[in-house]
């Protein structure tokens, strides 16, 4: 039988067939690429990195790339992409209603995850998520601080069905001249019970799931669970137990306990599925809108099916697997 399903936070809807779910597209094995330029030695490519994590007499040391002399042996790279989706340098003309316009002012970066072209995702150990963490961290402190940033919005596209144009493992970090209407609508759905109660609604959701069908895994300061109206089939969160505004300003204890759990959701996603693509998205607080608070979480998105035409049209979400389902699949292989 069929079920529609309200999302916590706005007024989109999923819908949840009796189909039988498709047969699960997994990725091709990568090649290694002699002409990528995310790969060692290729740094020239890209061009300099301003943040280059390097690990140095059993630390880590944070340097930064030279015009015509590049860091070698780095853990973690971040510079600027050449095939930015916003500028800095943009002019500031405005358009009005109803044919609205702005400039898209803005810093895109790219973040390596590791220098192995070859390495699946699944494979990053959470000693070097916390490496990437960091620096994903200190980009966006630094974006926070320039001029026309409103939000800073970090996301991971694995695989070609998830957006990614080159193979070797990388996220990205985009800085927004305006707050995303994702965050805008969690920030209103938040706004009212905090201002009256005192009470975080995204808290109380991470504790009813807790207990509910759709758990995953939890450790001491995180839990991860599918969502009640789940867009993506397998789709999973992984919020703060505790009530916590900013990824930004996470304490560094925490981070590395998320890298764990990081590590071991992707690891299950792929025992479950197989490499699969997927998206990893960062929701947080934006840190200059202090009146649009939320609970910050990540998002992970398998990219299993393609969009319809019902979907794209009317923005009603169609999966054909209920979340306790992917969850109790999931836990099974978190839980190994």
């Amino acid at each position: 039988m069929s079920k529609v399903r309200k999302d916590y936070f706005s007024e989109s809807f999923v819908l949840f067939t009796n189909e039988k779910p498709d047969k699960i597209k997994k990725l091709k094995k990568v090649v290694k690429k002699k002409d990528c330029p995310y790969c060692p030695g290729n740094e020239h490519i890209t061009g300099p990195a301003d943040l280059v994590l390097i690990s140095k007499e059993g630390t880590l040391a944070k340097l930064a790339d030279e015009d015509e002399s590049f860091v070698k042996d780095w853990t973690v790279r971040a510079f600027l992409n050449k095939d930015a989706i916003v500028s800095p340098d943009e002019e500031r003309i405005f358009s009005d209603y109803p044919q609205y316009s702005e400039p898209a002012i803005g810093y895109h970066y790219v973040v390596v995850l590791s220098q192995k072209h070859t390495i699946d995702v699944s494979e990053i150990g959470s000693e070097q998520w916390t490496n990437i963490l960091t620096t994903v961290q200190d980009k966006s402190r630094w974006l926070y601080s320039q001029k026309h940033v409103s939000y800073v919005a970090v996301y991971m596209n694995h695989g070609v069905e998830a957006g990614a144009e080159i193979e070797h493992p990388h996220l990205q970090i985009v800085s927004l001249p305006t707050v995303p209407p994702v965050i805008e609508a969690e920030a209103k759905f938040m706004k009212k019970p905090l201002r009256e109660k005192g009470i975080c609604p995204m808290c109380v959701i991470v504790k009813e799931e807790e207990s509910s069908k759709r758990i995953i895994g939890k450790t001491e300061n995180f839990v991860m669970f599918a969502p009640w109206a789940s867009k993506h089939p397998y789709e999973y969160w992984i919020f703060p137990r505790q009530h916590e505004v900013s990824f930004v300003k996470f304490t560094q204890k925490g981070i590395s306990e998320l890298s764990e759990i990081i590590h071991k959701s992707i690891e299950s996603l792929t025992k479950t599925l197989g490499i699969v693509a997927f998206n990893l998205v960062v929701h947080s607080s934006p840190e200059k809108k202090t009146s649009k608070q939320i609970h910050w979480h990540i998002e992970i998105y398998p990219r299993l099916e393609t969009k319809t035409g019902l979907e794209i049209s009317s923005n009603i979400q169609v999966n054909k697997i209920l979340p306790e389902e992917a969850a109790k699949k999931l836990a099974k292989n978190f839980q190994k």
